[in-house]
């Protein structure tokens, strides 16, 4: 989890290292908190479908626009689409 942070930050422009040690667990827990958050909110919209449940929903017309790839032929796929909202692992 630090490291996303760490990377998350940087790729905004905030390099951890141009603050003091103070500053740096200011910064990295209000992150985490974001990233938790968003988490959380990507965890209620989209549920990941592995393969080869998946391609059960490749034909459906809003596929293209609303599915995401994640890994290995996985896609998050929203929620209210999901017939068996167990998530697959």
């Amino acid at each position: 989890m630090k490291k996303l942070i760490y990377t998350l930050l940087d790729s905004l422009g905030m390099a951890i290292e141009n603050y003091s040690d103070e500053e740096q667990i200011e910064i990295s827990e209000e992150a985490e908190g974001a990233i938790g958050e968003v988490l959380r909110l990507i965890g209620e919209t989209y549920t990941l479908v592995e393969w080869p449940y998946s391609q059960a929903y490749m034909d459906e017309e809003w596929f293209q626009e609303e599915a995401v790839l994640s890994a290995d032929s996985s896609y998050f796929i929203p929620t209210k689409y999901v017939e068996d909202l167990e998530v697959r692992k």
